[in-house]
């Protein structure tokens, strides 16, 4: 229990509580009626410690721009953006490795769209309700040469694809890379240079 606090001493009585119903409800070689909650709750607790934890990595972020004199919108779309791809590029590697290109070339497509849509859309709708009315989004050139990046990266691999006859070489593999680094050096131009 947290020392003088009431809310250690309630989450603690609530747990010991929650513990002794389950002992005296469960058997050793049967499991409880009510087993599919600890699956429920256990998403749950998942979702409390992601949000915890991102919410820590944001702070940590935000201070070490502030520290370090560079701009926040710069250390998302390096940093931030990167801890959020390493998965999927990972996952997408391995699939690609496997044989099942498709799936991988979908889900390079497939993640930041959701990402996009509905990632964009939830923390507008949650910004619009904590400001009351319109948030209003201050566009910053960092964020001008993402979006410009973003939008020619996409038309490239359309265009490339659609030209090599729904065939994708070795040659797009080295050009999105290039495009990739391009991306970060003119990011770093338009932060470092007046």
């Amino acid at each position: 229990f947290l020392a003088g606090s009431w809310h250690g001493v309630f989450d603690g009585g609530v747990n010991c509580v929650v513990a002794l119903l389950v002992a005296f409800t469960s058997y050793t070689y049967h499991p409880p009626r009510y087993y599919w909650a600890f699956s429920f709750l256990g998403f749950l607790m998942s979702i409390v410690w992601i949000y915890i934890i991102t919410s820590e990595v944001v702070n940590v972020l935000e201070a070490a721009s502030i520290t370090l004199q560079l701009s926040r919108a710069l250390v998302g779309l390096l940093v931030l953006a990167f801890g959020n791809s390493v998965c999927d590029l990972v996952a997408n590697f391995v699939v690609a490795r496997q044989g099942k290109a498709i799936m991988g070339f979908s889900a390079c497509y497939g993640s930041p769209l959701l990402n996009m849509l509905i990632g964009v859309a939830l923390g507008f709708l949650i910004a619009t309700a904590t400001h009351k009315g319109t948030y209003v989004v201050k566009l910053t050139a960092q964020l001008g040469v993402a979006a410009g990046f973003l939008i020619c990266g996409l038309l490239v691999a359309l265009i490339f694809v659609t030209l090599r006859r729904w065939k994708a070489d070795r040659l797009l593999g080295v050009i999105l890379p290039i495009a990739y680094i391009a991306f970060v050096f003119a990011l770093l131009c338009v932060e470092f240079i007046p």
